[in-house]
């Protein structure tokens, strides 16, 4: 029984690493999703704008051969960030910095749990073995 909730502490410690470092998409890349402009944030897509006409390369068009917003207009629109057109959009790293920590925190809690699988392992059987011996 004891090396089965070793065994599941160790699993769920071996589990949590890979969550830590899977992405789903990478921070601010932008795409289009049939009429939506999406933005990934926290490792997922969110839609910053629903075009009107379509979506290509990364901008909403305007159904007259032209795109929507335009980056150095000095106007930060809708469908700019940062990575996108630094010229009209501030950089804003606190969702960066949050998703990181995160990560960082599911790392290390992923870690402490294999670790603490292993030290129990080794604790439990070096008792066993005295058991035995007497």
């Amino acid at each position: 029984m004891k090396t089965k909730i070793i065994l599941l502490i160790f699993l769920l410690g071996v589990f949590l690493i890979p969550i830590a470092s899977a992405d789903t998409c990478t921070q601010n890349d932008i795409r289009c999703s049939s009429k939506e402009l999406q933005i990934c944030e926290s490792d997922a897509w969110e839609t910053l704008r629903v075009c009107e006409h379509d979506c290509e390369d990364q901008k909403c068009t305007t159904g007259q051969g032209g795109t929507g917003p335009r980056c150095g207009d000095g106007v930060c629109e809708d469908s700019e960030i940062t990575e996108t057109c630094p010229q009209d959009c501030p950089a804003e790293m606190d969702n960066e910095v949050l998703s990181g920590i995160i990560m960082i925190a599911f790392g290390i809690v992923g870690a402490v749990l294999v670790i603490s699988g292993i030290a129990l392992f080794v604790i439990i059987m070096g008792k066993e073995k005295e058991i035995k011996k007497d």
